[in-house]
């Protein structure tokens, strides 16, 4: 990208696929869901996109009771989530006449039709509480996954998060591959809500988790940390140049990455990370302070795989 503008579809890209005008919503019957889903509509607003809508409802297995009642059971099933589309769609439409909405049943697992949905969406927007979860769980599986291996960059919303939110950007900066989507993904947006962007880079020797975290600490750690803010203004500068409308304030912090994360969230209206940190692997699963921050953040956690025009 050139600029912080959003990306979108263009014919003069020689066929790279960029993100579309397009912000998809999982929808499911709990209250998570439909929290989720007005957050994305002021996410689409904002973005001047189209709202997707989509439920999935995979047919049920065919059991002892024959085919026959497995066909009735899929009927159901495809009746209820067209009626939750259709009844969500009609409450944000009236909150929101100006929104353009469209909706989508897909009979096929949720993780795999919100993955193809959103493979060049904006935004993806996961409620962090599925209606089947399991109690003590603080994030849904299906929100888990997606948050996982989505191309698209993903919202996970909880209950007590609110649309029109003030504060800051947060991104938190770490030396990983998926580190560039996460930064230009996160100027883009401070650009795009007005706000400023708060980098944060937490250094640690050794970071001992338990019930009483603690770390290492060394005679080393202010000459240390003066090198990680030097590295945090050359990380930073290509995107400040490309984007000299957003103030950007810098913090190097020794510590906990995530109770440090976590307590700057608190002055955040959003949290931009990426998908792995410096030691991660590819795979399904979430870096630890990616995982801690979307399961803990006071206000929406955006995680972010490779660039946003992958």
């Amino acid at each position: 990208m050139d600029s912080c503008a959003a990306p979108t579809t263009s014919a003069g890209d020689g066929g790279r696929r960029r993100r579309t005008d397009l912000v998809v919503v999982g929808l499911d019957a709990s209250r998570s869901s439909r929290n989720a889903a007005e957050w994305a509509a002021v996410e689409a607003i904002r973005r001047n996109a189209v709202l997707r809508l989509m439920h999935a409802c995979p047919p049920p297995e065919a059991r002892a009771a024959g085919p026959r009642s497995s066909d009735v059971g899929a009927a159901l099933m495809h009746l209820r989530g067209q009626t939750l589309l259709n009844e969500v769609a009609a409450q944000l439409q009236r909150a929101h006449p100006v929104l353009n909405i469209s909706t989508h049943l897909d009979r096929n697992d949720p993780v795999q039709a919100l993955r193809r949905e959103s493979e060049n969406a904006q935004l993806t927007v996961m409620g962090s509480w599925a209606a089947d979860r399991a109690p003590g769980l603080p994030l849904g599986s299906v929100a888990y996954a997606i948050a996982s291996v989505n191309t698209a960059p993903v919202a996970v919303i909880h209950p007590h998060h609110h649309p029109n939110a003030q504060g800051s950007v947060l991104i938190a900066v770490d030396g990983s591959a998926t580190g560039d989507g996460a930064l230009e993904f996160a100027f883009a947006e401070a650009q795009l809500r007005g706000t400023d962007l708060i980098a944060v880079h937490v250094w640690h020797d050794v970071a001992i988790e338990g019930t009483f975290p603690y770390q290492v600490v060394t005679d080393t750690v202010p000459v240390a940390i003066e090198e990680q803010r030097i590295q945090l203004a050359d990380r930073l500068a290509p995107w400040r140049d490309r984007c000299p409308q957003v103030h950007v304030q810098c913090a190097v912090v020794f510590g906990s990455p995530a109770a440090t994360l976590l307590d700057f969230a608190n002055r955040a209206q959003l949290v931009v990370v990426g998908r792995h940190g410096a030691g991660g692997h590819s795979g399904l699963l979430l870096g630890a302070t990616s995982q801690a921050l979307v399961n803990q953040s006071s206000c929406p956690v955006v995680v972010v795989g490779g660039g946003i025009a992958d």
